[in-house]
């Protein structure tokens, strides 16, 4: 295994003298592609992976949308909403307290619905 390397590499130090010695020989052509040939030149495997690629992508750039709304709309805040569930509260009225939360679609709404429910 070791002899082969020491051979490839003794062969490519023989060319390089050769070209010193002043025998033409063609310059390397760097060869270019675009990104639509680098993509379309995997065959029908890469065509494949690289669709599938697309619409993961899609998918994920989707769910990071729908996530990023949803959490914003979470996030907002009704202060009267607290305030009113206090005064229910200060009031004795828990029923009417639970109400007002039954009625709000704010995460914070129903945690408060949940510890009203536990007061006894």
């Amino acid at each position: 295994m070791l002899k082969n390397i020491l051979l490839q590499i003794a062969i490519g130090s023989d060319t390089s003298s050769t070209i010193a010695n002043g025998i033409q020989s063609e310059a390397p052509v760097q060869k270019t592609l675009t990104i639509w040939q680098l993509v379309t030149s995997g065959g029908i495997g890469g065509g494949i992976i690289m669709i599938s690629l697309l619409i993961l992508s899609i998918i994920a750039v989707y769910i990071i949308i729908e996530r990023f709304l949803a959490i914003k709309t979470a996030s907002k805040e009704d202060v009267n909403l607290m305030n009113q569930i206090k005064d229910f509260i200060h009031e004795g009225k828990i029923d009417a307290a639970k109400s007002i939360c039954k009625n709000s679609t704010s995460p914070i709404a129903k945690m408060a619905e949940k510890g009203l429910s536990r007061i006894g």
